[in-house]
C-alpha cells in the first residue's frame, strides 16, 4: 500500500535553504544579473540615452523610451542591454551594453546577423555618457517659463489665466515638455496685448480676431476692470477654435451699430469656400488617407477642419460631371466603407 507523507511549510523552506547552500554559484549569478540591470537602468535615469520623438500616428509596438532588456548571451557583460530605436529608421533598434559596445540586427524581425555598430570611419563604434553634458530638464523648463513666458497648466490660475480657458482652446495648442521618466507637462501662453499679435493663436485665427477687434470687440484678457463689469460676451466663429469661443463687446456699441447684420453677413461669407477649391481639398485629403501618409498632428488637424467645412457647405450637392465621386469620398471619410474607423488607429482622419 502506497504511503502518503505530508510536508509542512517550514520543512519545505528548510529543504530549499539547503538547496541554495549547495548552489552558491547560482545565487551569485542571479545577484550579478540584477546588479547589471540596475546599472543599465541608472544610465537611462541619468539621461544618457534620449527619448525618441513619436511618429504620427504612433504605430503599435513602437518603443519611445530606452528600456533594459534581457539578452540570450551567457557572457555576464552581455546578459542585459539598453534597447533604443535608431534615430533614422522606424522599428530599427540598437542594443547598448555595459562595456560601451553597441550592436544591432540586420533584420529586427528575424533577429538575423547580430553585429557591432560601425562608426562613420568604419571602426567598431562605442558609446559614451558624459554627465557634464546631460541636460538638466527641470532647469531648462524653468528657463523656458522665465525667458519666453510659458505657464504650466497647474499655474494658470495664479498667473491670471484659467484652466477653463486652456481647456476651451483660448490659449491655443499647448506645448508639451517632457521631463523624463514618463512625466510630461502642458505649457500655455496667454494671448498677447501687442496689437494683432495674439501669441498662442495660428495666423488664420489671429487675422479673424483682428477683424472683430476692428469692429470694437475685445478678448477677455484685454478687458479693463471696468469693462469686465459691463461688457457682454458674444460667441465668435474662429477657425480651429471651439464653438464656445467668445469675445466681448460694449452693449452700448451693439445698440448704436445699425449695420450688425451686414457685419455678420460679411463674416459669414468670408468663411465660404468655392466648390472647385473644396473638391481639391477633399480629393487631397482622401488620397492622403488611402495612401497611409503621415503628417504632424497640427497639420492634419488643420486640414481636417478645412475639409470638414467644405463637406458641411457642399455635401451632398457637389455638382459637376461626377458629383457621385465626391459624395462617395465624403461618405467614406465619415467612417463609411473604405474610410477611417471611429475608434481605431486611423480615427483621427474621420470627418463628422
Amino acid at each position: 500500500m502506497r504511503q502518503r507523507y505530508k510536508i509542512d511549510g517550514s520543512e519545505i523552506k528548510r529543504i530549499l535553504e539547503m538547496h541554495d547552500r549547495e548552489n552558491p554559484n547560482k545565487r551569485l549569478i542571479l545577484e550579478q544579473d540584477d546588479k547589471l540591470k540596475e546599472e543599465l537602468q541608472t544610465l537611462i535615469n541619468n539621461k544618457c540615452f534620449p527619448t525618441r520623438t513619436p511618429p504620427n500616428p504612433i504605430p503599435p509596438g513602437w518603443i519611445q523610451t530606452p528600456i533594459v532588456v534581457d539578452m540570450s548571451s551567457t557572457n555576464p557583460k552581455y546578459k542585459s542591454a539598453i534597447k533604443l530605436e535608431s534615430k533614422n529608421t522606424l522599428f530599427k533598434y540598437r542594443y547598448f551594453f555595459i562595456n560601451k559596445t553597441a550592436y544591432e540586427y540586420d533584420d529586427d524581425k528575424t533577429k538575423k546577423n547580430f553585429h557591432r555598430v560601425k562608426s562613420s570611419s568604419g571602426a567598431d563604434a562605442t558609446w559614451e555618457c558624459d554627465a557634464g553634458q546631460q541636460t538638466d530638464l527641470q532647469a531648462k523648463l524653468t528657463d523656458l517659463k522665465t525667458r519666453e513666458g510659458w505657464v504650466e497648466y497647474s499655474e494658470l490660475d495664479s498667473k491670471g489665466m484659467s484652466r477653463q480657458g486652456a481647456d476651451s482652446g483660448r490659449y491655443g495648442e499647448p506645448k508639451i515638455f517632457d521631463l523624463g521618466n514618463g512625466k510630461k507637462v502642458k505649457l500655455y501662453k496667454a494671448p498677447g496685448k501687442e496689437g494683432i499679435t495674439k501669441t498662442g493663436y495660428t495666423p488664420e485665427q489671429t487675422n479673424t480676431i483682428k477683424k472683430y477687434e476692428d469692429k470694437g470687440y475685445k478678448l477677455a484678457d484685454d478687458l479693463t476692470n471696468d469693462e469686465k463689469l459691463s461688457w457682454v460676451p458674444q460667441k465668435i466663429s474662429i477657425p480651429g477654435l471651439p464653438e464656445s469661443f467668445e469675445m466681448y463687446v460694449d452693449p452700448e456699441q451693439i445698440a448704436k451699430t445699425a449695420g450688425i447684420e451686414n457685419a455678420f453677413k460679411t463674416a459669414s461669407e468670408s468663411q465660404d469656400q468655392t466648390l472647385k477649391s473644396c473638391k481639391g481639398k477633399l480629393t487631397l485629403y482622401y488620397d492622403a488617407f488611402k495612401g497611409k501618409k503621415r503628417f504632424p498632428q497640427s497639420t492634419i488637424r488643420a486640414m481636417r477642419e478645412k475639409v470638414q467645412a467644405c463637406v458641411d457647405q457642399h455635401d451632398p450637392k457637389w455638382g459637376g460631371l461626377r458629383p457621385g465621386r465626391f459624395r462617395d469620398m465624403a461618405n467614406a471619410m465619415r467612417g463609411g466603407s473604405g474610410g477611417p474607423s471611429s475608434y481605431g488607429e486611423d480615427s483621427y482622419w474621420k470627418l463628422n
